[in-house]
């Protein structure tokens, strides 16, 4: 039943006009106290300025003044887009409490991912805000999400998509020696092989080390070298074969 009346309020601020929008902010509030049961003595908290604004609009979150019973949560729901969104929270000066993110609408304070919802800002607005921690997208439900499952989930599709460029260089590799009579200890460059690859980003790896050299011809196998710009980042096997490998051999770049 509350799931129903939530999702007419966001139908209605998406179809509705600008004072529908607010209408509809004003609403959600009401709802949002009436779901939380009034947990919150308004003595425990204030709502301070962020520094950050949406649409022309503040952000607040909320300062918690005197030991309350908060729960310190890892991250918190900022939007959804296709993908579920999450944010590092939000830490009051005060102390190590975190906040969800509000916007205010005549002295009452919504979270910014209802907002969101109803209409009031969009995906670009959201986009644009200098939010000065980090936004993780991700495919993980909001009941299982905490800042460790979405850094192992971004960590997994690092490491495969490091693991699927150089699969992307091997198959350029035999393809391009497929058009031009190559030896079994041909070398390869990257100016080479570019014109068969698409998608790789470029600005990831060093692609002029070792003489620009990103494949070689050893035993029959193709070889990959996709060295890593900068430092500590993943970063695939020095002259592994990625045929052989899986996504978790993919390695901390140290040179």
């Amino acid at each position: 039943m509350i799931l129903c009346i939530e999702r007419t309020i966001i139908k209605l601020g998406r179809e509705g006009g600008f004072l529908m929008k607010k209408i509809m902010i004003v609403i959600l509030f009401m709802l949002s106290i009436f779901l939380t049961g009034c947990n919150d003595d308004p003595a425990d908290f204030d709502y301070v300025d962020s520094g950050i604004t949406i649409g022309g609009d503040t952000i607040y979150y909320r300062d918690y003044t005197v030991a309350t019973n908060c729960t310190l949560f890892d991250i918190f729901q900022l939007y959804e887009e296709g993908l579920y969104y999450y944010a590092e929270p939000y830490y009051s000066m005060t102390n190590q409490c975190a906040s969800a993110l509000y916007v205010e609408n005549q002295g009452e304070y919504v979270e910014v991912r209802y907002a969101y919802n109803i209409g009031v800002y969009d995906q670009a607005q959201i986009e644009a805000v200098t939010w000065g921690f980090t936004v993780y997208p991700s495919s993980i439900l909001p009941s299982q999400a905490t800042l460790a499952t979405i850094l192992a989930e971004i960590v997994v599709d690092e490491k495969q998509l490091i693991l699927n460029d150089a699969l992307a260089v091997s198959n350029a590799a035999k393809l391009y020696c497929a058009q031009t009579t190559c030896t079994e200890t041909e070398e390869l460059l990257w100016t080479d092989l570019s014109v068969y690859i698409s998608g790789l980003d470029v600005n990831m790896y060093l692609l002029t080390n070792n003489g620009g050299i990103v494949a070689k011809k050893v035993s029959g196998q193709w070889l990959i070298d996709l060295e890593r710009a900068g430092t500590g980042e993943f970063e695939f096997p020095e002259y592994g074969d990625p045929s052989l490998l899986v996504a978790n051999d993919i390695i901390i770049d140290v040179d």
